[in-house]
């Protein structure tokens, strides 16, 4: 992944903590390496930061940078991103 990481919303963050902590499972649309659209039931098992970018770890083992995620539970995911 080469582009610049664009930090996910607040309260975005705060609902995949929640996830995690209630262990929730959840719809999941995220772009892959290929940039294409994938959507799956997911359950979250860890949230953390390496290399200035925050990822998602899930039960499957697959690891998304929270950029690349498109919505959770059909709610759009919005960047902290100030437009100029």
């Amino acid at each position: 992944m080469n582009k610049k990481y664009i930090p996910i919303a607040c309260g975005t963050y705060d609902l995949i903590e929640q996830l995690i902590i209630k262990k929730t499972s959840f719809s999941l649309e995220y772009y892959n390496d290929e940039h294409e659209e994938i959507i799956s039931g997911a359950k979250a098992v860890d949230v953390f930061s390496n290399d200035g970018a925050e990822f998602l770890k899930l039960e499957s083992g697959l690891i998304l940078r929270l950029d690349k995620i498109i919505s959770i539970d059909n709610t759009t995911i919005s960047s902290c991103k100030i437009n100029s």
